[in-house]
């Protein structure tokens, strides 16, 4: 078996699905009909040793934040980078000290209602594919949001708070 394309990211092994594909595991497939009980015995074991780090992972199935911090508290920098996120996303009522969604995709309803980011937070190229969530958002740093994608509605974006740098 070879390394998954982003073994980097969670240091499994990868299976190529076509001739020509690169390798991805179990985290990082793309496929939504995924097995579900290996997804979730991978992503518990990477929540332990690659807490912070969840780049490119694919999600088949609603995610919610305080699944993996219960305390809605974090004092570093979550990397979704590249996630690609099929069903709902909760980033509710969470404190963060800074976030990256560099394109990552949202292909459900995303809702950040109440999250707090202290330092950055990056949506560059991200892609909102349904209904997003930002009331009561807050983004004390830098918050990029260029070249992102909203294809369905944005709920109170005017409620969102950055501070600006100067």
């Amino acid at each position: 078996m070879d390394q998954c394309k982003y073994h980097e990211h969670c240091a499994l092994e990868g299976v190529a699905i076509s001739p020509g594909d690169e390798p991805l595991c179990i985290l990082h497939s793309r496929d939504p009909n995924k097995d579900r009980s290996r997804f979730e015995s991978a992503f518990s074991n990477h929540k332990k040793h690659r807490q912070y780090d969840y780049s490119y992972i694919a999600f088949p199935d609603r995610f919610d934040i305080r699944r993996v911090f219960e305390s809605g508290r974090v004092d570093r920098l979550l990397n979704f980078t590249g996630a690609l996120f099929y069903a709902e996303v909760r980033f509710r009522e969470v404190a963060i000290d800074a976030i990256n969604f560099m394109e990552a995709e949202f292909r459900a309803e995303s809702d950040f209602e109440g999250i707090k980011i202290e330092q950055t937070t990056s949506f560059y190229k991200a892609r909102f594919g349904k209904h997003a969530n930002f009331k009561g958002a807050v983004f004390q740093g830098w918050a990029n949001f260029d070249d992102a994608v909203f294809e369905g509605d944005v709920c109170d974006w005017g409620a969102i708070g950055v501070r600006p740098e100067y």
